[in-house]
């Protein structure tokens, strides 16, 4: 099973890392920040990182840096992915896991980089591509979804499957009643003209898609407009109706109603979302025995910003 590395790098981003590391000897989190670039403040199994370590991380994973200066709580996150990160690392060097070039190249096409990517140093790219190809070889590479599991959580979860009455519905918006009440007249004698009318006529963002509003279900509308909409047939021209906006004239072109979505419909959704948890999970799992296995040390009061415990 082939998992892409925007998944992996997804769940190993999402996961935060705990305050609380075992085997450690780490400053108390929240203390007064004092760090400069060359202060330690990780260390692996007596591999050291300082500051200017964390901010060439963040530099390199996340483009706007710009957005977390001065944001403590942010950059304590990040800090916590860095972490992550070295601990895995650690593993994957430790192992022997070497980038060839078609890991670079399939690194770069899975991340969309497009020109970004030409221009950036493959020493950069490299432990990135490093920790996902670990990740995927010890972690990731026999977690799969069965199509039972699939169908179980179709069956458990019907409620998140049902849809409401549904219309696709279209409009004319002007200004005033009298403009209003002389178009409905004209649409009764010529309906096929609603189209025509409402490029023409149409206040609303909508007309240049002919007066197309888009689909609707039940409760999605303003009260005066929904008791209106609901109760008219298909191509039916409706009364004018008022609204802060102005006035309304409505032409349903299409109703669907209330159903169950079928499962071969929703199939590809719910295995996503389950892979998903399943990667989630056992990347938190494996964190966990990595933690046991490594002693890590964690000098928060040497961070060159305050740190923030995660909520």
């Amino acid at each position: 099973m082939k998992i892409c590395p925007i998944i992996l790098i997804a769940v190993l981003v999402g996961g935060g890392c705990s305050s609380k590391e075992t085997k450690s000897d780490a400053a108390h989190p929240g203390e007064k920040a004092g760090g400069n670039d060359d202060q330690v403040v990780l260390k692996i199994n007596g591999t050291s990182f300082a500051n200017w370590d964390v901010k060439s991380f963040i530099k390199i994973r996340f483009s706007d840096t710009s957005a977390s200066q001065g944001n403590h709580r942010l950059l304590s996150r990040l800090f916590d992915q860095f972490v992550e990160h070295q601990l895995i690392l650690f593993k994957a060097e430790h192992d022997r896991i070497t980038v060839l070039p078609e890991d670079a190249a399939a690194y770069l096409e899975k991340m969309n980089l497009g020109e970004e990517g030409a221009s950036l140093n493959p020493t950069q790219l490299e432990p990135n591509i490093k920790v996902q190809k670990y990740l995927y070889l010890n972690v990731y590479k026999d977690v799969s979804v069965s199509d039972a599991e699939v169908r179980d959580y179709y069956q458990s979860h019907r409620e998140d499957f049902q849809r409401a009455e549904q219309v696709v519905l279209h409009q004319i918006l002007v200004q005033t009643q009298d403009r209003a009440v002389r178009i409905r007249e004209e649409l009764l004698n010529a309906p096929q003209k609603f189209t025509e009318i409402a490029r023409r006529e149409s206040l609303a963002p909508d007309a240049e898609n002919d007066g197309q509003m888009g689909s609707f279900e039940k409760g999605q509308l303003p009260q005066e407009m929904e008791n209106v909409v609901f109760s008219l047939k298909i191509d039916e021209i409706s009364p004018v109706v008022q609204s802060p906006y102005g006035f309304h004239i409505f032409k349903v072109t299409r109703k669907m109603k209330k159903r169950l979505l079928p499962l071969a419909g929703e199939k590809e959704t719910i295995h996503n979302k389950l892979l998903a948890e399943k990667l989630a999970s056992a990347y938190q799992e494996y964190l966990e025995r990595l933690k046991k296995d490594l002693r890590i040390q964690v000098f928060y009061d040497k961070l060159y910003f305050p740190y923030s415990q995660s909520e």
